[in-house]
């Protein structure tokens, strides 16, 4: 067990063999070099015992060692480990899904009979929960199912379920939803997945958990169409130069090259996720605001921006003049990449790096003697253009070689 087990990789648990190579060399070099410890002699029996439980000891102290690691602990040990951040496995469950039944008069359904999934008649077994019995004169019965196994099942609403075996008596089963899907139980990767994640969704004060919490609140409301958020702050004791007071945050949500004002719900929505986001004391700004309520009722009016699409316009002369289709498509491809890439609110739009993005990228590109960069179609200024830190450029149009 003095073998070095702690290493930069973390504790690595000693093999017997390993634990016997330096036992013997212990022997050897502090009694007596030519002490016989072939393992089929006394002597070498004895450190085969030892180092077997020396073997056995660094293996429990890795376990205990690699309990303390998220990565490496394994079972009740990643349980105990990932609960003390809130995260706890998940248990397996079942499917469930609701059916009419189909039953003569008199007729009874015993809880646990069974119907499958026709074409599934041992993969997609269900079985009723509770006991139906069929009215006076018959009729179809309501009656709640669950799966035979944990873990997702799938059922359609509409799907007419084979029963198995036949019952007297009941001659139809339909389902009428679609199944509510059970859930696997966690194994360790993905309880360690889900501990990640939840760590990561839970971040509080920071710029980057105002950003994600702001965007996770508004996409549903976006149609699936993209939308973003940016947060900057002012951690000095003066207004910054774009106007935002000391001590105070400016979240500008992004909701596409239309600009689109939100509605009192998103604007309330954006709020409310500013708000059980940001620290303690911290100022908001900007000229849209919404009403965001803590948990004992008490409102608060929070400030945000909507971020405006500026569309930019690019003409390049290029040499060669002309250029080839693939190279005019090149172009279009190198342009639009680097912009979106590199403007976002509040960025200059800087005509050098642009040009460059084009030539490096452009094979066959000699030169761009002229160019234009402007805010309207066939530009012909060649300055960089500032964006306000709400304004957001959008590459809206390319001329190349006047085309």
């Amino acid at each position: 067990m003095s073998i070095n087990n702690l290493t930069a990789s973390g504790f690595v648990a000693s093999t017997v063999t390993e634990e016997v190579t330096y036992l013997n060399g212990r022997v050897q070099t502090l009694i007596d070099p030519n002490l016989d410890v072939d393992p089929d002699q006394p002597l070498g029996q004895i450190i085969g015992i030892f180092a077997a439980e020396f073997a056995a000891a660094t293996e429990l102290l890795a376990t205990v060692y690699n309990s303390m690691n998220p990565a490496a602990a394994e079972g009740a040990l990643l349980a105990n480990l990932a609960s003390l951040t809130g995260t706890y496995p998940q248990v397996a469950t079942y499917s469930t899904v609701p059916c009419n039944l189909t039953l003569s008069a008199g007729t009874t359904v015993g809880a646990g009979s069974t119907i499958s999934v026709p074409g599934q008649p041992t993969s997609n077994v269900w079985r009723l929960l509770t006991s139906v019995t069929a009215p006076s004169g018959g009729g179809v019965v309501p009656g709640a199912f669950q799966a035979t196994v944990t873990g997702p099942q799938n059922v359609t609403s509409g799907t007419s379920m084979v029963i198995s075996p036949t019952i007297t008596g009941w001659s139809a089963c339909v389902t009428t939803a679609n199944a509510t899907q059970g859930q696997n139980a966690d194994t360790d990767t993905t309880l360690r997945t889900r501990r990640i994640e939840e760590l990561g969704g839970e971040q509080f004060g920071t710029t980057t958990a105002i950003q994600a919490a702001v965007l996770a609140a508004v996409t549903p409301y976006a149609g699936g169409s993209p939308s973003g958020a940016w947060c900057y702050e002012n951690t000095s004791y003066a207004s910054d130069a774009s106007g935002v007071p000391p001590h105070s945050i400016h979240v500008v949500y992004w909701a596409g090259a239309s600009n689109i004002t939100p509605s009192t719900t998103l604007a309330n929505i954006i709020a409310q996720a500013i708000w059980s986001h940001k620290g303690a004391g911290v100022g908001t700004y900007g000229a849209l605001s919404g009403v965001a309520t803590d948990a004992l009722g008490n409102n608060y009016t929070i400030y945000f921006d909507v971020g405006t699409a500026v569309p930019v316009y690019v003409s390049l002369n290029t040499t060669p003049n002309p250029v080839t289709t693939a190279q005019r498509a090149a172009i279009v491809t190198e342009l639009t990449t680097f912009t979106e890439q590199t403007w976002t609110f509040g960025t200059t739009v800087k005509v050098i790096p642009l040009l460059a993005s084009v030539l490096n990228g452009v094979a066959g590109l000699v030169d761009i003697p002229t160019y234009g960069i402007g805010l309207a179609p066939a530009p012909v200024t060649t300055g960089n253009i500032v964006m306000g830190p709400t304004q957001i450029a959008i590459l809206s149009g390319i001329l190349v070689n006047g085309t």
